[in-house]
Parts: structure tokens; sequence; C-alpha cells
């Protein structure tokens, strides 16, 4: 991700992350789509590893993303968040060397 981009994706992040959740407030049937798709994806590009993090192991957000039906979607935000932060990189790094293992 080329620097001058990640402050555009940490823009859209704080935009949605201050977006509701539910448009109908505490009847929580109709989920913000677009926040739940966006605000992950700009958080992981925006590299903010905590911001995210605390996004996808939020309650509200799960309930959120599983109102709307969109389970494999957050299942494929928590392994894309995985693959990139930095905090993981000794574990994909193990993943990498036990695959290389394998395939000899």
């Amino acid at each position: 991700m080329q620097p001058n981009f990640i402050k555009y994706h940490a823009t859209l992040a704080k935009y949605f992350s201050v977006q509701p959740l539910f448009f109908d407030g505490n009847q929580q049937k109709k989920p913000h789509i677009r926040k739940c798709i966006e605000q992950p994806f700009q958080q992981t590009e925006a590299q903010l590893w905590d911001e995210v993090t605390n996004t996808l192991c939020s309650l509200e957000f799960i309930q959120a993303k599983a109102c709307f039906r969109m389970t494999y979607e957050l299942v494929n935000d928590l392994n894309t968040v995985l693959q990139v932060i930095p905090d993981n990189a000794n574990n994909i790094y193990i993943q990498h060397e036990l695959r290389r293992r394998i395939e000899v």
C-alpha cells in the first residue's frame, strides 16, 4: 500500500466508525450494511490494527453482520486481517514454512 493512500483509507475508516451500526436504533433490525462492509476494509487498508481488531471483536458489529446474513463475510474480514496484521507475522511465517515442508 502506498503511504499516500493510507491517509485516504484512514479518513474513510474514521467516517464509517462514527456511523450507527443500525438505522433503527434499539430495534436493531436494519443494519447499516455499507458500514458493515466498509469499516473493517478501510481500517485494514489504513493499517489501523487496534481499531480493526476492536471492530471485528465488537459483539454489536458481529450482530449487525449476522443480522444481514453476512457471517461468511465476517469470517473473510477476520482472515484478511490475520494475513496482514504485524502481530501475526510470526504465525504466518510458521504456516508458510509448514506448507513448504509438506509440499516437498
